[in-house]
């Protein structure tokens, strides 16, 4: 998490020597409630495409026309509002950043690269049960044993082949995170 901290105090000073903002995918999903809730809005959205395969293994990957994605990456196309393809989806970044330049016109930015492999990772701990990850990107302060009881308790580990049957459990976290301001 320093070099997290770090690379925003450098990020911060290379803006006012290039004069290009540094952007983070936290603006899209502020709290992590609204991460959860992108996550289970976007399996279950993804889920529904012919092209794309919920593929829990892998950030992104493409093979005869399909494309395969984790949790992670159906969270990010909720976020973003877009669908990766075959052509699109190992360069994922780009792509993000491509469309995230649609919407941030104001003038040229970069995100950050850091943060969105931290949330792509928080993301894919996330799916597995694990909070404490969501929490330590978005600075949460918490207490461990508060956060298995009151938050990990219920969850189950989200698989390819399971995923689907534990999702409702993840929508009860979005709603907890929610309802504590979270």
């Amino acid at each position: 998490m320093y070099l997290f901290v770090q690379n925003l105090k450098y990020s911060h000073n290379m803006e006012e020597i290039t004069g290009i903002i540094y952007r983070s995918i936290k603006e899209l999903a502020p709290k992590p409630s609204d991460a959860v809730q992108a996550m289970v809005d976007g399996l279950l959205e993804q889920s529904k495409r012919t092209d794309f395969a919920i593929e829990m293994t892998t950030f992104g990957m493409a093979t005869k026309g399909v494309c395969f994605g984790c949790a992670a990456t159906c969270t990010i196309q909720k976020m973003i509002g877009i669908n990766f393809n075959n052509d699109t989806i190992e360069s994922r970044f780009t792509e993000v950043e491509k469309n995230l330049q649609k919407r941030w016109t104001e003038q040229p930015f970069e995100l950050d690269h850091l943060g969105f492999r931290e949330f792509e990772i928080a993301i894919d701990n996330l799916r597995k049960g694990y909070v404490d990850f969501l929490f330590k990107f978005y600075h949460v302060n918490y207490n461990e044993h508060e956060l298995g009881e009151k938050y990990e308790k219920d969850l189950l580990y989200l698989t390819t082949g399971s995923w689907e049957e534990g999702l409702p459990r993840y929508q009860v976290l979005a709603d907890k995170l929610r309802a504590d301001g979270l």
